[in-house]
């Protein structure tokens, strides 16, 4: 009995020690290798000023192409936008580039039915989590994650659960300095072609508010940051497009673009090609006045 409890013992200890090397050499590599994703671009980032800063989901991510903006405008621009992302990943956007410096002229903010979502997304859980000892994810993803304690005090166990995007391939990838397909400095990420536009379903109801966004909201503020919000086109086969109106209604200065786009320039019913996000980005450059002529 005793040679069997030793042998689980010694087990045990190996396996710990194990995790805890492979947590070292997994942590490691994503904090000094290139960046790969634009969470881990915004941490590399040093303290400048990004006059026009774009935040939301894939809805930003495949809409607005920056060097367009940054063409017309003379100023610089970035598109933080994550495919995936909800308001939540978008409020740790903004906390990590304010921590790191950054200051900005205006951040714009793609509004739409995740005005709804108060939940965390898989963002928040895969390409933030090699860097939960940085403070300032450390308490944004204490609020996020139900299990963080485990992620934050066992060695290697955030890797394992977070496999799919932060596991050994996206470390192999990271090693061999392979280039992410988003070129991070504009942050643009071109859909081309047409696909079957589905049927999309948006809510009926609207929520009285959303915290997250007022989270957003404050911290622009008390940055002297002016906060744009705008909603992305959808295609027409869109049900329940009046949402965006309700929204509207609810945040009276958001910029609705939900039926400016005709279908032949949609990717899919909620995100452009490439066709359609010059189109768009060229419409919103002139309803913003980005145009450095016309000032």
């Amino acid at each position: 009995m005793k040679k069997f409890i030793k042998y689980i013992a010694a087990l045990s200890i190996c396996v710990i020690a194990i995790m805890a090397l492979l947590d070292f050499i997994y942590t490691n590599v994503y904090e000094k290798s290139n960046p790969r994703n634009k969470i881990q671009y915004i941490l590399n980032l040093k303290p400048r000023k990004i006059d026009y800063i774009f935040l939301g989901s894939s809805r930003v991510a495949n809409t607005i192409v920056t060097d367009e903006i940054i063409k017309a405008s003379n100023k610089t621009a970035i598109n933080l936008g994550i495919e995936g992302a909800v308001l939540s990943d978008n409020l740790l956007q903004l906390k990590l580039l304010l921590n790191n410096g950054i200051v900005a002229e205006k951040i714009f903010l793609q509004v739409d039915d995740q005005y709804e979502n108060l939940e965390k997304s898989a963002i928040a859980k895969a390409d933030a989590i090699p860097f939960i000892h940085n403070s300032i994810i450390k308490e944004h993803l204490k609020e996020e994650i139900e299990d963080f304690s485990k992620m934050y005090h066992i060695p290697f166990y955030r890797y394992m659960v977070t496999d799919y995007k932060v596991g050994f391939r996206e470390l192999f990838f990271s090693i061999t300095d392979k280039k992410p397909k988003v070129n991070l400095d504009n942050g643009f990420s071109a859909k081309k072609g047409n696909h079957e536009l589905e049927t999309i379903i948006l809510p009926k109801i609207i929520a009285k508010n959303n915290s997250v966004l007022e989270k957003i909201r404050l911290l622009c503020d008390q940055n002297n940051i002016e906060l744009v919000l705008f909603c992305a086109p959808f295609c027409s086969n869109t049900q329940n497009i009046d949402y965006v109106d309700k929204l509207q209604i609810k945040l009276p200065k958001m910029q609705n673009y939900s039926r400016v786009i005709n279908d032949s320039l949609f990717f899919n019913c909620d995100h452009l090609n490439v066709d359609g996000a010059m189109y768009f980005t060229k419409l919103f450059i002139e309803k913003n006045r980005l145009n450095a002529n016309i000032r």
